[in-house]
């Protein structure tokens, strides 16, 4: 997979010293289960422009986001909006997760930085886990 470069941000987001997105400053333990919970992979997809080619009730497919090439025209790239989650039947893929893991394969970052990084582009609190 290749990871989000600092092209693929907004001029606003490119740091001057690498493609790594500027991250919000968290201490403490983040809830990742509510997180799930708050973020949608509809929301995710939106980030990056990605639309359905077909969609059918909560399942959409199309082209894979990871490994995108202007020439693929397949729709190897399974999503199911109710239960946030995808997979990616090609072969150059055979991937799968949850909206976070998404995120994570998209821009390289870990999981941590994957959810504050999502949490700032989306204007949402970050989760914080409790006791």
């Amino acid at each position: 997979t290749r990871p989000m470069t600092e092209t693929h941000l907004p001029k606003s987001e490119r740091t001057t010293q690498g493609d790594t997105p500027r991250l919000p400053d968290f201490q403490g333990l983040i809830d990742y289960r509510l997180l799930k919970q708050l973020v949608t992979m509809g929301q995710i997809l939106a980030l990056i422009d990605w639309e359905p080619r077909r969609r059918r009730g909560d399942q959409g497919r199309g082209t894979c986001p990871l490994h995108n090439s202007s020439r693929e025209t397949s729709t190897l790239f399974a999503v199911n909006f109710a239960k946030n989650t995808w997979y990616c039947h090609s072969p150059k893929c055979k991937q799968g997760g949850n909206q976070i893991d998404l995120w994570m394969k998209l821009t390289g970052l870990s999981v941590r930085e994957a959810s504050l990084d999502i949490c700032e582009k989306l204007g949402i609190e970050v989760p914080r886990k409790t006791s």
